[in-house]
């Protein structure tokens, strides 16, 4: 019998009909999606100021500001730079707050090279531009295309200089495009439907009407073929191959049209301005344009005073005169120093300082360069033990005109048998210059016959900043007064520490904390005439210290590892520190909300006794080209009772003065957030006043070190006291062998 054909031309034709035109409808929706996309990404864009995107420049300024070691006091300096809402800048000072004590005191150009920064730099970058460009985060950057972003405007930096600015714009686009593209498409594409109105466009440009009209399309195609069939099994065979066919042309259409919108979106990211924005970036390289002004402007003021007093060096009151020939009128002054923070201060606080580049800058017509020398292994020592050598046979390039000294080692070059510093009183710089100075700060830095060699602009004075949590738990109390009846004296602060053991917490991160406090307050120089000598003081800290580590107040590690840095959090269950203001503004995670300073829960009072911690000290050296200037500079920078306090406001700066002090502990801008709110102004005067260091030596960092490190081993009860004593003698009299016990 013969089958039956079954056909129908009028229908197959109108589904294929239909079929074209569902096909042609999806094309349209995806194109359109594309286009309103790729506008969406410009718009985003476009209206993000572009220098809060500014990851290179944001690295390039920090390899400006940090050409050398990277501390607390440059990226402190690098965020007021940049802004104090530039999210960018605090990435990177959290980054280089790291656990990792090598990153963070790396060069940060050597920094950006090294891979555990990059990693960590672009995984805080990558949340920071979902955030920025995402609005709620559900974009997904990936870290390491971050990287990648970061080392293209990195390359795109280095050629900054001999590059136009189209070019650099240039660069920033092609980044744009390389370091997501995809995921800026598939943002815009989520979140088109939000931005429109709730119109039939929003419904044809929505990714399921392109679905669904694609699969209609195939659906209508299949209908046709069946009705076209002249049997069923004929139908399915039909149907398969062009499933089979279906399945290839949809991937090929798919793709395509995925590639069609990248170049929609690349079309409109190229379309893009970036003039004006680019204009301002590079403004903050060069330091904003209002303080360039502000700098003209005041220099502008100064020159005209000085052509009225005569003075050369624009300084804002008249300078007692120095003996000697007059200085030149035009040359190089050579500022030796470890890092740069005094290169700021001068940029930010010295009449008549013309900021010219990176390292250089303008009095009247001197040159200022700034030589700067990391620390790191002695190399700043090595280097002005060469330099100071015969200093006045060295040329203009290299000769020191000032040098920067830390206590650690001021006396060594303080030295009246060296003369490497001129007296003061040779300088013209009198007592009654410095009688507000704190006392200590002038005999760290007074010669064997008693002269002043060198002056300082910082009193950093330690106290004993703990865990008003903690304190209320133990103490009851978290008022300053309170706590600090509890640890009034040695004997009370043992008391206390026996109290925070009994309830599970640590009196001290580690056994070192308060070491300094001890050394601090001997009652005899480690040397004197040769003879070394163990003050009682020390051999009481070294029994306390064994006696806490064995009732748990306290643990037997090092200072700035793991655990001492743990404790600036809740869980690491620390009750105190000992230290200066910097050590409590800018090492305690106060960036962090979850740290205790984050939380504003610490505070600060006395402690068993007053010490210091760090600060630095300027010199003028023998051999100067111009000890006028020299003198000036030493004179307004730290006696100069407005810029101090500017420094005091602006910076955080413990500075050496106690009039300025005063009027800071009664100042509402006094009061510290990490502190809850606490003003230690107050205390830090008080403190200061009583600090006593006039038993210095020279030997002081070779004993101290020498010391910690023998007694570790009778903490540790690996050694009698009486066998660390000896093996501390042993060490210090090997380093030096004029001296004996």
């Amino acid at each position: 019998m013969e089958t039956t054909k079954k056909k129908y031309p009028v229908a197959s034709g109108i589904l294929l009909f239909l079929c074209v035109i569902s096909l042609l409808i999806s094309v349209l929706s995806g194109m359109l999606r594309h286009t309103l996309s790729g506008k969406h990404i410009q718009r985003v864009i476009t209206e993000t100021e572009i220098s809060e995107l500014a990851i290179g420049e944001a690295v390039c300024m920090a390899l400006q500001l940090s050409a050398d070691t990277v501390d607390d006091a440059d990226y402190s300096a690098f965020i007021r730079h940049m802004d104090k809402d530039t999210t960018i800048a605090e990435i990177l000072y959290k980054v280089l707050k790291a656990e990792n004590e090598d990153i963070r005191k790396k060069n940060v150009k050597n920094a950006l090279e090294d891979k555990q920064f990059k990693k960590q730099l672009a995984g805080l970058t990558a949340s920071y531009i979902d955030d920025l460009l995402y609005e709620r985060g559900s974009g997904e950057l990936d870290a390491e295309q971050v990287e990648e972003l970061m080392e293209a405007f990195y390359d795109g930096m280095q050629l900054s200089e001999k590059e136009e600015e189209s070019d650099r714009a240039a660069l920033w686009k092609e980044a744009f495009l390389e370091v997501d593209r995809e995921a800026l498409e598939a943002y815009s594409v989520r979140h088109l439907a939000e931005t429109l109105p709730l119109t039939p466009l929003r419904v044809f440009v929505s990714p399921l009407f392109m679905i669904v009209m694609l699969v209609a399309g195939i659906i209508l195609l299949a209908a046709a073929i069946a009705l076209h069939c002249n049997t069923p099994m004929d139908a399915v065979k039909k149907l398969l191959l062009v499933a089979v066919a279906e399945g290839a042309l949809t991937g090929m259409f798919l793709a395509a049209m995925h590639f069609c919108g990248e170049l929609l979106v690349r079309k409109h990211v190229e379309e893009m301005e970036f003039g004006n924005s680019f204009a301002e970036v590079v403004e903050h390289l060069n330091e904003l344009d209002a303080l360039e002004h502000r700098i003209a402007a005041e220099q502008e003021r100064r020159d005209q005073q000085a052509r009225n007093d005569g003075n050369p060096y624009n300084t804002p009151t008249p300078t007692p005169q120095v003996a000697g020939p007059q200085d030149p009128p035009e040359g190089v002054f050579n500022i030796y120093c470890w890092n740069e923070e005094f290169k700021s201060r001068m940029e930010d606080y010295y009449p008549g300082y013309v900021k010219m580049d990176h390292l250089t800058g303008q009095i009247g017509d001197v040159e200022i360069c700034f030589h700067i020398i990391p620390s790191t292994d002695y190399g700043y020592q090595q280097a002005l033990d060469q330099i100071l050598y015969n200093n006045d046979s060295n040329d203009d390039d290299t000769r020191a005109d000032l040098f920067l000294l830390e206590a650690d080692f001021a006396k060594k070059y303080l030295d009246e048998n060296l003369d490497y510093a001129i007296p003061l009183n040779e300088l013209g710089i009198r007592d009654a210059d410095l009688a507000d100075q704190y006392a200590y700060t002038r005999e760290v830095v007074t010669d064997q016959s008693g002269r002043e060699r060198a002056v300082s602009w910082q009193a950093y004075v330690g106290v004993m900043f703990y865990n008003r949590d903690i304190a209320l738990d133990v103490l009851g109390s978290d008022d300053p007064e309170d706590v600090q009846e509890a640890v009034r004296d040695w004997d009370a602060y043992y008391e206390t520490a026996e109290k925070m053991a009994d309830h599970g917490y640590l009196m001290t991160a580690t056994l070192e904390d308060n070491y300094r406090v001890y050394y601090n307050n001997l009652s005899s120089p480690w040397v004197t005439n040769g003879r070394i000598t163990i003050d009682p003081a020390l051999e009481e800290w070294a029994r306390g210290a064994a006696q806490m580590v064995a009732d748990g107040s306290t643990k037997d590690d090092y200072q700035w590892g793991a655990d001492w840095n743990n404790g600036f959090y809740p869980e690491g269950k620390v009750f105190c520190y000992f230290g200066p203001s910097w050590l409590y503004e800018f090492c305690t995670y106060a960036d962090d909300d979850s740290s205790v300073a984050g939380q504003g829960r610490w505070a600060v009072t006395e402690g068993p006794q007053s010490f210091y911690w760090g600060g630095t000290w300027i010199a003028a050296a023998r051999g100067t080209a111009y000890p006028k200037l020299a003198a000036d500079i030493m004179r307004f920078m730290t006696t100069d009772e407005t810029a101090l306090m500017e420094m005091a406001q602006a910076d955080g700066e413990s500075v050496n003065n106690r009039n300025v002090m005063t009027q800071m502990a009664q100042d509402p801008a006094g009061s510290r957030q990490i502190l809850g709110g606490q003003n230690p102004n107050e205390i830090l005067d008080r403190a200061g006043a009583m600090v006593d260091c006039s038993d210095m030596t020279e030997y002081d960092p070779a004993c101290n070190n020498a010391f910690l490190s023998a007694m570790k081993e009778y903490i540790a009860g690996q050694k009698s006291y009486e066998e660390a004593c000896d093996a501390f003698y042993q060490t210090v009299e090997s380093q030096y062998p004029e001296l004996s016990h």
